[in-house]
């Protein structure tokens, strides 16, 4: 993100209190702030609870599930979200360029 959305984000902090965990709190407030996100090509890092390495207390969704199962549903959502679409989008970058 940039200064401006830091700022914008920090003057809503003065007068709000958090009150959701810090993803789905940026998830709320952040477009209404119209803060916008630069994301790299590639993560950086991975949320442990996400990948089944270690469980968690606060998201009752996943933790219904086993290990191996968050595993798995993890690479399948990093395929589907991330490899594919790069690859279609290079593949089709090679064919007009």
């Amino acid at each position: 993100m940039d200064y401006e959305g830091c700022a914008r984000r920090l003057a809503w902090l003065r007068d709000h209190l958090i009150d959701k965990p810090a993803d789905h709190f940026l998830q709320s407030v952040d477009p209404m702030l119209n803060v916008k996100h630069y994301w790299p090509s590639v993560a950086l890092a991975t949320q442990g609870s996400i990948t089944g390495q270690f469980k968690t207390a606060l998201d009752g969704s996943r933790a219904k599930h086993s290990r191996n199962y968050l595993l798995i549903r993890y690479h399948y959502n990093r395929l589907r979200k991330q490899v594919l679409p790069r690859l279609f989008s290079r593949f089709f970058g090679w064919l007009s360029g």
